[in-house]
């Protein structure tokens, strides 16, 4: 009797929780609508919402017809009658209307012009046609110095390329004289582009040599929102009328509205490697710091008028920062704070955050695999199941100031408690976002920067005076003197960090170990049992370890990258080095630089150029930007029209040492007849002989001491081949 009586309190107290958070039922029933692995998920919650009394049985029906809805159109997709491009590339003359609203035109000149642009594609015309026909669809267009402003119509001349970058990849194991290959591979390495567009609705991409300005037609929407763009540039001009520096202007434009080309490669670099690229990115911070300056405003008004009202005014700032994933999050959580408190209704702000959910993926299905809304979600999702165990870590420290009556209390010890909650809930909330995030910044970026909490902890004195003064700035010179200092100084300790700490180094994890890392914090964070924390918590290390583990505990292999007609490119890795021979190509490159970062390799010790020309060194700066480089080794100084000499007169090499060397010490060796490349270092002995046999084909033939020589033939194609041989 006494278990089945737990087994019903158990289920009622499930019952209650889907009482007192729909968000959830709803969420779900989106979720098992948009994918069928997660369907049971939105069924299960269906019909435990089954058993409830009747008045929330409406959210059941709600939830289901939510499921059923998306379930109808994810299986009965409309034919698209817009744009079809094939993956081979297409010239053609298009004419789009610019959709994108990190567009400003002329309006912000200090501003510089986008690299890529979203538009809208009304007509095509591909060569050897002679006259445009209608067409429709999202895609991006790259064209250089293009600095158009949202809803212009242009006229571009280029070629459509496919943003997949498929490659081959086939692993071959050679264990003393046993050989065992697996079965070649066709896929994306890395950050797959062409499902980064596809999850917002883009088809393509076009490359544009030269645009002209034609005439267009705008909805009343459209103008409206050109207008609130326009009113978002004189905002801008305003603001940073008095600053002297163009750096510090184009980081205000990204830190008020999320621009994302207000900041230079170099800074935005810094920033994401210190753990703190966020502050780039218009979410609850900004949001919420309006919504309660709004209301502030909005004082006088009745206490319903002045809530219904505060999440229409806050709207027009979310428009001006072009509505991303994590800015509608946060304004959809206020709008649903603020009807609720209007009409007098309560419900937990974690309801709110899963609604919130729920209405973006109704609105865009493909946000569910994006990165931006798995972090923005996952993390807030955590600070607030986490908001009670730091509340009581506050009352703990205020305890001893309750028993004394408030006319009794000394200042001095005020202020200490004071400074003792506000920091310990700085710290405790800043871990518990650090851990949330940082798997997934593991799994999408190889990063893991636990020095990341102090950076962002020395960021909070600069970034909360920042946001007022920026609004004082036209009134005084001394105010924006002030404003350039902050500024500066941000991007100082951010530069250190990343130069002077590493990146803690991990595998790329399983998708099952985070889902299992997940399922462990959320037990740490809310259960209160003592047993089952110190288990979650063990688990928890116990999966950092193994990544950690992982890394340090490479086998010995080599990678050899072919394809696009250059030379190849070879990669050597082991647990205490990694050399790379030749950057052939942009594309190798980040083929090379992504299965690093996976392996959690941060650094490439020694980089050897086997020749001066673009074929030897075409993707370098790819693998600057990415990796950390010790020694860049060459056979002679690079002429200056070759691509190398470039290279190493750009920013990005100014603090590697560069050596000469003719390559015929017993560490690297160039023999010639037939290119023979040696290579040793901690007892890693590996010669590879590439031959080439024709034009089209390669051969390379492995040889190490106790071990079968291997010969493998590689066609040299346009698509590129990433073939590892694991020594073992």
């Amino acid at each position: 009797m006494s278990k089945l009586k737990n087994t019903v309190e158990k289920t009622q107290s499930l019952f209650n929780a889907v009482k007192i958070f729909p968000g959830l039922v709803v969420l779900c029933g989106v979720i098992s609508g948009n994918s069928q692995d997660w369907r049971i998920i939105g069924i299960t919650l269906a019909l435990a919402l089954l058993l409830l009394n009747n008045r929330h049985k409406l959210i059941f029906i709600a939830s289901l017809a939510l499921s059923s809805a998306l379930i109808f159109n994810v299986q009965n997709e409309p034919v698209d009658q817009g744009l079809k491009i094939s993956d081979k590339p297409a010239a053609a003359t298009i004419q789009v209307r610019i959709s994108d609203s990190s567009c400003t035109g002329q309006t912000l000149s200090w501003l510089p012009p986008p690299k890529t642009i979203k538009a809208e594609i009304t007509a095509v015309k591909f060569t050897g046609e002679t006259e445009f026909k209608p067409s429709s669809g999202s895609i991006i267009v790259s064209v250089k110095d293009l600095n158009p402003f949202y809803g212009d119509y242009l006229e571009l001349s280029g070629v459509f390329r496919s943003p997949r970058h498929d490659t081959f990849y086939q692993k071959t194991i050679l264990k003393n004289n046993e050989i065992e290959q697996e079965e070649k591979k066709f896929e994306v390495i890395g950050f797959d582009y062409a499902k980064f567009l596809k999850n917002r609705g883009i088809k393509t991409v076009f490359y544009g040599t030269d645009y002209r300005i034609v005439n267009g037609h705008l909805s009343t929407v459209q103008n409206i929102y050109r207008q609130i763009l326009g009113f978002r540039g004189k905002i801008l001009n305003l603001f940073t009328c008095q600053l002297r520096s163009e750096d510090n202007k184009g980081m205000i434009a990204t830190l008020l509205f999320g621009i994302p080309h207000g900041v230079s490669r170099e800074t935005r670099k810094s920033f994401i490697f210190s753990g703190t690229v966020h502050l780039f990115t218009v979410s609850g911070l900004h949001v919420g710091m309006l919504a309660l300056l709004i209301g502030l405003c909005l004082r006088p008004l009745p206490f319903k008028t002045r809530h219904l009202l505060i999440p229409v005014a806050v709207f027009g700032y979310v428009a001006a920062t072009g509505m991303s994933a994590p800015s509608m999050r946060a304004f959809l959580m206020i709008a649903l704070w603020s009807w609720s408190r209007a009409f007098l209704l309560w419900t937990p702000g974690l309801n709110m955050i899963l609604l919130a959910a729920a209405i973006l993926l109704l609105y865009n299905p493909g946000y569910l695999y994006d990165m931006g809304f798995q972090y923005s979600f996952i993390v807030v999702i955590f600070l607030m199941i986490s908001s009670r165990g730091v509340a009581g870590w506050r009352e703990l420290a205020f305890e001893r100031l309750r028993w004394i009556p408030r006319s009794y209390r000394p200042l001095p010890l005020k202020i200490k408690l004071k400074l003792l909650g506000n920091s310990g809930e700085i710290v405790l909330g800043g871990t518990t976002a650090w851990l949330a995030g940082s798997v997934l910044s593991l799994y999408y970026q190889s990063i893991v920067f636990p020095l990341s909490i102090a950076v962002n902890i020395l960021l909070i004195p600069l970034i909360w005076p920042l946001y007022p003064l920026i609004l004082l700035a036209p009134c005084s010179e001394t105010i924006s003197a002030i404003i350039e200092f902050i500024l500066e100084s941000m991007r100082s300790i951010c530069q250190i960090f990343y130069l002077n700490f590493d990146n803690l180094s991990c595998v790329r994890p399983a998708v099952w170990m985070m889902v299992l890392f997940f399922a462990a914090f959320a037990v740490l964070l809310t259960c209160r049992k003592a047993l089952l924390k110190i288990g979650s918590l063990m688990m928890i290390l116990a999966l950092f370890g193994l990544w950690r583990w992982q890394a340090l505990n490479l086998p010995q292999s080599l990678l050899i990258i072919t394809g696009g007609g250059a030379a190849p490119m070879l990669l050597f890795t082991n647990s205490d080095q990694t050399i790379a021979i030749n950057t052939p190509s942009y594309g190798a490159s980040n083929v090379a630089a992504s299965l690093l970062r996976q392996r959690g390799i941060n650094q490439i010790e020694k980089i050897f150029f086997t020749g001066t020309l673009k074929s030897y060194s075409g993707g370098s700066a790819r693998i600057f930007n990415e990796l950390k480089v010790g020694e860049i080794v060459i056979p002679q100084w690079p002429k200056k029209r070759d691509y190398l000499s470039r290279i190493l007169r750009g920013t990005a090499v100014e603090q590697i040492p560069i050596s000469i060397d003719k390559f015929k010490k017993t560490e690297f060796i160039i023999g010639k007849p037939h290119n023979r490349i040696e290579y040793r270092y901690a007892g890693f002995n590996i010669n590879v002989d590439i031959i080439e046999i024709h034009p089209g084909r390669t051969r390379f033939i492995l040889n190490r001491p106790g071990l079968v020589s291997y010969t493998a033939d590689v066609i040299n194609s346009n698509i590129l081949e990433v073939n590892e041989y694991v020594f073992k």
